[in-house]
């Protein structure tokens, strides 16, 4: 099964480049950890856009150890504080089942036309 999954920052938190790049490793780390395949990702300042498939746990617990494995790594890089919120609860876990709607979603990702709110 394919999914489009989405998670934000905490209100004003923007991620600088470096951020963003340890952010997109630690997710990439989980989903290859739980055999998923990450076919497009994009992190936001604000957030992740991220397009998988396959996988031994449910999605929604993938995404939640993305969001912890990112946090530990912000912080032992000391580019997050000990205490400072990074994400919101939550996030979106969307199944995509038609080929077509597949192949839209990872061109939004991969060309950067996913909004940032």
């Amino acid at each position: 099964m394919d999914y489009f999954i989405i998670f934000r920052t905490v209100d004003g938190l923007n991620f600088n480049e470096m951020q963003k790049a340890i952010v997109h490793r630690a997710t990439v780390e989980v989903a290859e950890h739980w055999n998923y395949e990450v076919h497009a990702i994009e992190v936001l300042a604000n957030g992740v856009h991220l397009l998988m498939s396959g996988g031994e746990r449910e999605p929604r617990f993938i995404m939640t150890g993305m969001k912890a494995w990112s946090t530990k790594h912000l912080r032992e890089n000391r580019t997050m504080g000990a205490k400072q919120p990074v994400w919101i609860k939550g996030g979106d876990v969307v199944p995509v089942e038609e080929a077509a709607e597949f192949e839209r979603i990872r061109l939004m990702i991969e060309s950067g036309d996913s909004l940032e709110n």
